[in-house]
This record gives C-alpha cells, structure tokens and sequence, in this order.
C-alpha cells in the first residue's frame, strides 16, 4: 500500500509539472519573421531614402552611422557612413502609422545606388503619389518666397519629367513645383485653398486682366500647420509654358483672409530641372 501510495505521488507530481510546461509552452499569438533591405553606405556621399509615410526617429545600433531626418520634410531621412569598413548593421524606421521599416546596413566604397523610394508591394498606390514623395525629398535650388503675417511659402525647385517609360507615357511631361511652408507664428495655419492661374504681367489702363486657371494634375494633400513649424508639398501641373509678358500666380489662404500670392515669372519656369 505504501509503495502504491508513493507511485501515486511520483505520477500525480510529473503530471502536474508537464501540465505546467506546456501551460508555459503554450500561447495565442505566433511570430512571423519579417525581412529587411540591405543598403550600402559609403563616407563621401549621402544616402536618402523616401518613405511613403511620414516617419518618426528611428533606432540604430550603430555609431559609425549617420541617420537624421531631412528637416521640413517628413518622409525622407539621409544616411552616411562615419567609418570605412564599419561592421555590418541594422536600421528601425517607423512611420507614424506604427509600420515598420527594417534595413541592413553595410559600408561599400562607391555604391551603385544613393538615392531610395520605398515601394509597398501588392497595393494599388497612385504612381504620382509616388513621384511626389520623390520630388519632396529632391534638394531645393531655388529661393523665391513671399512672406505675410509670418506665413511664407517659397518655391524650392522646378522640375519635369518626361515620363518616357511606356507605363508612364500616358501621364505626358508632368511640371513639378516643390514648396516649404514655414508657419513663424504660434497660432496654427489651415490653407482652405490653393488657386493657380496664369495672368499677364502688366495690366492695361481701362482694360480688364487676363487670367487663366489652370488645374493641378496632383497636389499634396494640405493640413493644419503648426506654430513654429514648416512643411514641405509638391504640386504637378501638365507641362506647359508661358510667354514672357505673363506670369503663373499661386495663391495659398485660409478662410480668414490670410492669403499668399507668389508669381513665378517665365524666367523662373524655364529653370527647371529635368528628371
């Protein structure tokens, strides 16, 4: 009886402790693995990588890698490498939509590639959103701005491209402009409009003003701006030119009256870069 009693114990025991493995053993969720995309850094030229969401900082492992964000803009960050030869390494970017973005980092002397656009596989994505987030993050050669109640917007660049791919040849040359927003005051900034025309440049006593809209064919979605704060859009235009005795006017406003009015001059459009 006593000998029963003890195998009893011994088999209660190892019961209860499987049952508690596997209880520790068990859960309801599952991992899956997630890949990365490897990218080579070199110590002489920046990388940038465009993002089809607006991001948050990131986390590097790192120190022999330089990782900022490009400043008013929200979707781009460039790196570079502070060390020849730094041992292999990875990269976390998350967009402020909680998605990941994982990278490989490697050092190599003259990559093929310096400039990157992630693409999301498997969604139906506006190819000129796509173009947009390129140009957005393209740097800016020009300064024209105009300032009013500490709003200023400024043209940054001028861009065309040609679109000579056949999945693109329908698009036709599609006119880029690229703009900084700088909102110098506290109190938020809300354009309810963004008008576009093209008008003549002087106008003739007793006679009435030419003007002429003309539609974007994409412009970046506009939102609240911040106090103390800048943002950076893009507007796409079918190509066009004007003549010298014109000028393209641009007028961003809000409801309340404050309104900006740049004019672009032929001039101006005629240095454009082609992409």
């Amino acid at each position: 009886m006593k000998k029963f009693l003890i195998s009893w114990i011994i088999g209660v025991s190892s019961a209860l402790m499987n049952g508690a493995v596997l209880a520790q053993s068990s859960t309801d969720y599952s991992l899956e693995g997630m890949g990365a995309q490897t990218i080579s850094l070199t110590t002489n030229k920046m990388t940038n990588i465009v993002f089809p969401v607006a991001i948050i900082p990131g986390i590097k492992v790192s120190r022999d890698i330089l990782v900022q964000k490009v400043k008013g803009v929200g979707n781009t960050i460039v790196l570079k490498a502070l060390k020849k030869d730094f041992p292999p390494t990875n990269l976390s970017i998350y967009g402020v939509d909680g998605r990941l973005f994982s990278f490989e980092l490697r050092y190599e002397d003259a990559p093929a590639l310096m400039n990157f656009r992630v693409i999301e596989h498997g969604e139906n994505v506006d190819p000129m959103l796509r173009d947009a987030e390129f140009i957005a993050g393209q740097k800016g050669f020009l300064h024209h701005s105009v300032t009013r109640e500490k709003i200023q917007l400024m043209l940054k660049g001028i861009y065309l491209q040609r679109n000579d791919v056949p999945e693109k040849a329908s698009q036709g040359q599609v006119l880029w402009l690229s703009f900084i927003l700088k909102n110098h005051a506290a109190i938020d900034y809300t354009p309810d409009y963004f008008r576009c025309s093209i008008r003549d440049r002087k106008r003739v006593k007793r006679g009435a003003v030419q003007e002429i809209p003309i539609m974007p064919a994409y412009k970046t979605p506009m939102g609240r701006l911040s106090g103390d704060s800048a943002r950076t859009f893009v507007v796409g235009f079918k190509s066009f030119t004007i003549s010298t005795g014109k000028e393209l006017i641009l007028q961003l406003g809000e409801g309340n009256g404050r309104e900006l009015q740049l004019r672009v001059s032929s001039a101006q459009l005629l240095k454009c870069k082609t992409l």
